[in-house]
C-alpha cells in the first residue's frame, strides 16, 4: 500500500503553478550556438548559427506526478508550451570539393549517383573545426585545396593508371574504410559537441593493418597515376601532377612517421591531427629518408612550400555572411511548442521539503526559420535545424544544460518552498 503523501508535500503541490508564475516567469539562457556545419549549397558550404538564445514560458510548468517513499519524493512538472527564440545567422565556405565528391561517387560504384553528401559535409566540419587549428593542420588544407582539381582529373582519366586508380576505390575494403571513416568523423563531431570521449564500440579505428592497408591501394594508384602523367616532367614544381605526387609522398612520410611514434589502434581524424601537431623539421622525408634506406621514388623532389599552401587554405576560407546580400538568410528562429519535463528528487523532514537534484529532458522540439521568402536555401536551413538529429541533440543538451545550472536550480528550490 502506498504511503499517504505529507502535508508538506501537498502544500507544495497544490501552491507550484501559483509560484511558478513569479519564480519561473524569467526567461533562461541555453548560450549561443556557434557555426555549425550544416550543408554543401551550390559550391559553399554553408554553416549555421544561433545568438541570443533564449528559453521561456517555464511558468507554464505543472506536476502532473508524484512518488513518495520513506522521506523522499519524485515530483515530475511538464509542460508543451515553452518557447524557444533567438536569432539566427548564415555563413558560407567557397569549396568545390570536386575531388571528394568524385571520390564518392566511384566508392558507391556508380559514376551517375547522387553524391553522398553525409561525407563531404563531415570531412569538411573536420577540415574547418579540427584541422585549421594549427599551422601545420592548415598547410595539409591548403594541399587538398591546391590539388583537388587535378586529382578529380586523375579520378576520371582514360589512362590505365586512372582505370586502376577507379578499381581502388570500388573494391569492397575500400567501401569498408569509407563507412569506418564516416563513422569515426561523425563520433568525433558529437565529442567535440557534446563532450565525452571515443571509446564507444562502434567507433573503428584507422590504425589496424587490414583498414590501413585498404586505404595504401587508393593512395598507390593515385601516385602511380600522377607519376604517369607528370612523365619526364616529374622533378618539375610548375606541373601540376608533379606538384599533387610531391605532396602525397610529402604525406605519406609524414603518416608513417606518426605511426611509428605512436603505434596501435587510431582513428583517422586522430591520425590526421598527429600529422597536424607534429613539427615539420621532425619528420624525416628527403634527403633524410633516403639516408636512412627509404626508396628515392618514395621520397618528395622538393620541400614543402609552406606559405603558397597556407595562402591557399586562407583563401578558400575567406567567409562572409550570406544575410549581406540575402536579408532572408539572417533572421529570428522559434519554437512555441517546446515540450519539457523536470523530474525533481525532493528530500521532505516534517514541514521542510527541499530539492536534492532535478533531471530536465526536452521531450518536444522543433524551431522553424523565419525569413522574408521561400528561398531554396532557406528551406534546407529549416529543414537541418528542425529535423537533423545531431543539431536537434544539440540544442537539447543546451536547454537540459540551462536547466540544470545552479541559477535555474535556485529560482526551482523557490517555487518549491
Amino acid at each position: 500500500m502506498a504511503e499517504e503523501l505529507p502535508d508538506s508535500l501537498h502544500r507544495v503541490i497544490s501552491h507550484f503553478s501559483a509560484r511558478a508564475a513569479s519564480e519561473l516567469r524569467e526567461p533562461v539562457d541555453p548560450g549561443a550556438i556557434p557555426e555549425v556545419g550544416a550543408f554543401d549549397h551550390q559550391h559553399r558550404n554553408v554553416s549555421l548559427a544561433l545568438d541570443s538564445v533564449t528559453l521561456s514560458g517555464l511558468e507554464t510548468l505543472e506536476p502532473v506526478r508524484v512518488n513518495w517513499s520513506d522521506g523522499r519524493a519524485t515530483l515530475v512538472a511538464s509542460t508543451s508550451s515553452a518557447s524557444l527564440r533567438g536569432t539566427y545567422r548564415v555563413a558560407e565556405t567557397a569549396v568545390s570539393q570536386a575531388a571528394l565528391r568524385t571520390a564518392a561517387m566511384l566508392t558507391a560504384g556508380d559514376l551517375a549517383a547522387t553524391p553522398a553528401e553525409a561525407d563531404t559535409e563531415l570531412a569538411a566540419w573536420f577540415r574547418d573545426q579540427e584541422l585549421r587549428r594549427s599551422d601545420n593542420g592548415r598547410v595539409l588544407s591548403g594541399m587538398y585545396a591546391s590539388h583537388e582539381d587535378t586529382m578529380n582529373t586523375l579520378m576520371v582519366g582514360k589512362s590505365n593508371q586512372s582505370s586502376l586508380l577507379r578499381k581502388a576505390l570500388k573494391r569492397i575494403e575500400t567501401k569498408r574504410t569509407t563507412e569506418a571513416v564516416r563513422t569515426s568523423t561523425y563520433a568525433h563531431r558529437r565529442a567535440q559537441l557534446f563532450g565525452g570521449g571515443l571509446e564507444a564500440p562502434d567507433v573503428p579505428p584507422i590504425g589496424d593493418n587490414t583498414q590501413y592497408e585498404s586505404s595504401t591501394a587508393v593512395y598507390k594508384a593515385m601516385v602511380d597515376a600522377a607519376r604517369k602523367e607528370a612523365g619526364p616532367h616529374i622533378d618539375d614544381p610548375a606541373n601540376d601532377y608533379a606538384r599533387l605526387l610531391n605532396s602525397m609522398l610529402h604525406f605519406n612520410c609524414a603518416v608513417a612517421y606518426v605511426r611509428t611514434q605512436h603505434p596501435g589502434s587510431h582513428t583517422p581524424q586522430e591520425i590526421l591531427k598527429l600529422v597536424a601537431d607534429t613539427p615539420q623539421d621532425q619528420i624525416p622525408c628527403g634527403a633524410a629518408a633516403i639516408a636512412e634506406g627509404k626508396d628515392p621514388d618514395e621520397v618528395p623532389r622538393w620541400p614543402i612550400d609552406r606559405e603558397y599552401f597556407l595562402r591557399a587554405d586562407a583563401a578558400r576560407n575567406e567567409r562572409h555572411l550570406l544575410g549581406s546580400e540575402a536579408p532572408s538568410l539572417t533572421g529570428t528562429f522559434a519554437d512555441h511548442a517546446v515540450g519539457l519535463e523536470l523530474e525533481m528528487t525532493l528530500l521532505v523532514a516534517g514541514s521542510s521539503v527541499m530539492l536534492e537534484n532535478v533531471r530536465p529532458r526536452v521531450t518536444m522540439l522543433r524551431i522553424h526559420l523565419d525569413g522574408a521568402d521561400d528561398s531554396e536555401l532557406l528551406s534546407r536551413l529549416d529543414a537541418f535545424a528542425g529535423e537533423t538529429s545531431f543539431y536537434i541533440d544539440l540544442l537539447r543538451t543546451r536547454i537540459a544544460a540551462a536547466l540544470g545550472s545552479d541559477a535555474f536550480l535556485d529560482r526551482l528550490s523557490k517555487t518549491l518552498a
